[in-house]
């Protein structure tokens, strides 16, 4: 969110990324118990990606 807040993204493209950052964490806690951002691996992308889908 740093980044996107550095390329000065429109208010509501912010608030769509946190929302979605959010939902991928909550997907993170309740199917790997992560908490850590540093503990995601590629393969827990790609779950999530499919899971959406």
């Amino acid at each position: 969110m740093l980044y996107c807040r550095s390329r000065n993204l429109a208010k509501k493209t912010l608030a769509s990324y946190e929302q979605t950052l959010k939902l991928f964490g909550v997907y993170l806690k309740e199917h790997f118990q992560i908490e850590d951002a540093k503990r995601v691996q590629s393969r827990h992308i790609r779950q999530y990606v499919k899971h959406i889908l």
